[in-house]
């Protein structure tokens, strides 16, 4: 349903569109590239790369396998100084090669749309 933090005490706790938007209203400018690694992250990508930020979100679940996978060919790429739009098009080859089930699942956001890369 979307971002669940843990509260003072251990209970769990959505984060509204609202403060979404409020956290990352600041950040505009500033921060560059949000992952949520994370399972229907869809939603929360698409608020938040209205920011001006790339996004990456999953639109279903993805077992921890795939998202390692991604992750490594995401910051392989980062790490090797290529733009985020290359370094996802390379974590998106990693995923496609060693987990082909989840390459679906995967989005990028930008400007509030959802890119087809």
């Amino acid at each position: 349903a979307g971002i669940v933090i843990t509260t003072d005490d251990n209970k769990t706790q959505l984060v509204s569109e609202r403060a979404l938007k409020r956290l990352f209203a600041p950040l505009k400018g500033i921060t560059k590239i949000v992952i949520l690694n994370s399972c229907y992250s869809a939603k929360q990508a698409q608020i938040i790369s209205e920011y001006e930020m790339c996004v990456i979100g999953m639109n279903l679940p993805i077992e921890d396998g795939a998202a390692i996978s991604f992750a490594k060919g995401l910051y392989n790429g980062l790490g090797e100084g290529k733009a985020i739009k290359e370094a996802y098009n390379d974590a998106m080859i990693v995923l496609e090669v060693e987990n082909p089930n989840y390459a679906e699942v995967v989005e990028i956001w930008e400007n509030g749309k959802q890119l087809d890369l």
